[in-house]
């Protein structure tokens, strides 16, 4: 059976206008006029990249990826048909999400479709309002409005229009039989407000509700806090990525105002459509206010409820009603924040609070939240082609959406194309500094980032670039993006060997996350703390922290959080040499990983199976991850991920004995590795080098890798693993240099000691120092260094 498999596309209908009296005087003609449009028109369709999908009756059913080329096909088809006698055609083209279902399609969309053609004249084309909307702001196309059209069965509201530009005929009205909708009397309708009379019902609300918290602060320190809950759609299903993408921005504006604590959008997300109560979702949340609200979109407006409620009074602070147009929608949020930024009265950020004031096309708009939404609520690789596919309609119709280009970049990240990734972040920066959406420069300068470090493995320039998005973020006090750039520079300073400036940046990172963040979003932050305090030798502490990450990821079901939380369990555990209890966790760690189907997630997955095997003395089991590995890493061709296979694949094969194998995978990294790379991984594969040739006899080979070692290490070098310890040693010892392995014998045991001394249970101390794999052997070989 064909898989269905949805998609956002342009959907074209045809039909052959007095086909059905033709059939009936002369049906060999009509035959022969079938295979005539067959004959011309299947070639031009393929010409646009279009699919025939399939002939109903005289009509044809098409299907093209973007609107412009369905549009410029259907000019092309009406332009050939004008030379053949009765084949006289009426198109019509709408675009939307639909399910292929092989040959067929089907969806609301394909039904406004096949009902958008009847409004097209003879030789004629008729569009919807989005395929209009593409075409609007192009100076090649004019169209004419038809009116809002009636449809029985369609749920949206569907505007056409007819082109008549290129020669295509405008449609006559008084000859078309499908019906427009008449417009009714006035009646009851929402008392309409100016967009400056829409801002200030809202920041009356919030202001209100801030000054009263303050008032009744117990505490002068306590960080006033809200949960603004997820926007309830009360129009069509099709209408919820305005709720969804409405609310975050408003979390993520309100958070910037000040010395405020907003629950993260993920965090809200969960009592979506909830039975809960809002103070219940208060005290889950850990909030003082709660603010709902609601959203009703019709064709040119918003109608919008909202309230803000004390739960600890229980009682309802505030609550209003207001319309807004449609085409103000990309200021609503901006605006709000811009205006309670000069209301509320509390301790007020002292960063400079820029918003974007850029107004923005309201169908481009409404395409961007749309992708934004299936990002968010992606299950599989077609809903990320959706989103893509949305969000590029959205630059299309509007070149100036900053947060589209911005997504559009995310997207490629997440799949590892980092090239397509740059280009995006080049846009999302540029048109973000122009239009002041400096949340989307600020993303744009992350991206910047991770095509560096990833994609180039050129680290001072990735630091250069998060540091540039550490600090817009802090310019606009936009929490979020602090906290994750802290992060990244945390990581990366860190594989530079600058650790104590990587542990500042992490504290940053999740003081922050504590102080601003919420519990659902602290168990993404807290593993990565926790493996920098393991590799500090604080292992208590860091257990601590993992406890908590689990505890909040279990109770707050976040997978991606859980998959990173047991595999730093796994890492404690290899610590203190309780092997089985770490193979364990990274068992479960795999698991997760391959139902999140990530491809970055399931590479770190991958790795720690074959580490973990390793450790169990099971190379086969080892050598089948390593080929995973490998196979990712050629489908991918991510730069940083060819160096860590080929570290791996050099590292395994030279354990098993295949030292010719490991000498080919060590040499690429050595030959490629950057200038600016962790010296460990400048050093370690010479280290393996110098082995693999020793142990094939050749001594020589073996000796000049001693002499490149000993060139990097002229300033010295402290590692934190302590295998790279045994390999150097073990290289300098089978070359003679018994003087400098000692020496570093007597560095690495300095080291462990060190650590050690950091933990305060006996028997943990004592399982780190005898159990764990190279520290055991470690303390061995000092013993025979320094006997008793």
């Amino acid at each position: 059976m064909t898989r269905a498999k949805r998609k956002l596309a342009a959907i074209v209908f045809t039909d052959i206008v007095g086909f059905t009296r033709l059939s009936a005087e002369n049906e060999p003609a009509a035959l022969k006029l079938l295979e005539k449009q067959r004959e011309l028109l299947k070639p031009i369709v393929e010409s646009y990249k279009g699919e025939w999908l399939k002939e109903i009756g005289d009509g044809l059913l098409l299907s093209f990826e973007t609107n412009l080329d369905a549009v410029e096909c259907a000019i092309k088809i009406q332009k050939i048909v004008k030379t053949v006698e009765n084949l006289n055609l009426r198109i019509g083209i709408h675009q939307g999400e639909v399910v292929f279902q092989g040959s067929d399609v089907i969806g609301d969309d394909v039904n406004i479709a096949s009902r958008i053609e009847p409004f097209s004249a003879s030789g004629g084309i008729a569009v919807s309002g989005r395929v209009n909307a593409s075409l609007e702001r192009d100076p090649n196309f004019k169209t004419v409005s038809l009116g809002k059209l009636q449809l029985q069965g369609v749920s949206q509201e569907v505007k056409a229009y007819c082109i008549v530009s290129h020669g295509l005929p405008e449609t006559d009205l008084t000859q078309v039989k499908a019906k427009l909708v008449v417009k009714e009397k006035a009646g009851p309708k929402w008392s309409a407000i100016s967009i400056f009379g829409l801002v200030t019902s809202i920041i009356g609300v919030i202001a209100l509700g801030y000054m009263v918290l303050s008032s009744f602060s117990a505490d002068d320190n306590e960080i006033p806090s809200i949960a603004i809950l997820y926007m309830k759609n009360l129009g069509q299903a099709d209408d919820e990525p305005w709720a969804y993408g409405l609310t975050e921005d408003l979390i993520i504006e309100m958070s910037r105002l000040g010395n405020i604590r907003v629950a993260s959008m993920n965090s809200v997300s969960k009592y979506k459509d909830s039975d809960l109560s809002e103070i219940d979702i208060a005290k889950e949340l850990d909030v003082s206010f709660i603010l709902t609200s609601s959203i009703h979109k019709t064709i040119d407006q918003f109608n919008l409820r909202c309230q803000l409620q004390d739960h600890k009074k229980n009682m309802t602070i505030f609550g209003n009603k207001w319309t807004e147009k449609l085409e103000n929608a990309s200021l609503i949020v901006s605006n709000l924040a811009e205006n309670l930024s000069n209301k509320i009265s509390y301790k007020k950020s002292d960063h400079e609070l820029v918003s974007e004031t850029y107004k923005a096309d309201p169908v481009a708009y409404e395409y961007m939240l749309k992708g934004k939404y299936k990002v968010q609520y992606q299950q599989n690789s077609e809903d990320w082609q959706m989103a893509e596919s949305l969000l590029k309609m959205s630059t299309d119709i509007d070149n100036n959406l900053a947060s589209s280009w911005s997504l559009l970049g995310w997207i490629s990240y997440r799949q590892g194309k980092l090239m397509e990734m740059r280009e995006y972040s080049k846009k999302a920066v540029k048109i973000g500094l122009k239009t002041k959406n400096y949340i989307a420069v600020g993303h744009g300068y992350e991206q910047y980032g991770f095509y560096y470090e990833y994609g180039k493995n050129n680290l001072d320039s990735a630091a250069v670039y998060y540091l540039q998005f550490y600090q817009t973020s802090e310019k606009i006090d936009y929490k979020k993006g602090t906290a994750e750039a802290s992060k990244y520079l945390s990581n990366l300073l860190i594989k530079q060997g600058k650790k104590d400036e990587g542990l500042k940046y992490m504290n940053i990172s999740v003081d922050m996350a504590r102080k601003y963040g919420d519990k659902h979003d602290l168990p993404l932050v807290l593993p990565n703390y926790a493996d920098l305090l393991l590799e500090n030798g604080q292992l208590e502490k860091a257990k601590s922290i993992l406890d908590e990450a689990n505890e909040l990821a279990i109770k707050y079901k976040k997978q991606e959080a859980l998959q990173l939380v047991v595999g730093s369990y796994s890492d404690f555990y290899e610590k203190i040499g309780d092997l089985d209890s770490a193979h364990k966790n990274t068992l479960m760690a795999y698991k997760i990983a391959e139902n999140l189907n990530q491809e970055l997630i399931s590479f770190g997955s991958y790795i720690r199976m074959a580490e973990s095997y390793y450790y169990r003395d099971q190379l086969d089991s080892t050598f089948h991850y390593l080929e995973k590995i490998n196979t990712l890493t050629d489908q991918l061709g991510i730069p940083f991920m060819v160096l860590l296979s080929n570290y791996y694949s050099g590292r395994y094969n030279y354990y098993d004995g295949n030292h010719n194998k490991s000498i080919k995978h060590f040499d690429f990294i050595i030959k490629n590795i950057p200038p600016d790379f962790d010296l460990t991984m400048r050093v370690i594969p010479k280290a393996f080098n110098a082995l693999n040739h020793f142990a094939l006899g050749e001594s020589q080979n073996s000796q000049e890798y001693i002499a490149l070692i000993q060139e990097e290490l002229k300033e010295g070098i402290k590692f934190e693993e302590m295998e790279y310890y045994y390999v150097l040693i073990k290289a300098f010892l089978v070359n003679g240099k018994t003087d400098i392995a000692n020496q570093y014998i007597l560095d690495a045991h300095s080291i462990i000691m060190e650590k050690s001394f950091k933990i305060k249970d006996r028997t943990l101390r004592k399982e780190f120092l005898e159990k764990n794999y190279w520290n055991k052997k470690f303390m061995e070989l000092y013993d025979k260094l320094n006997p008793a």
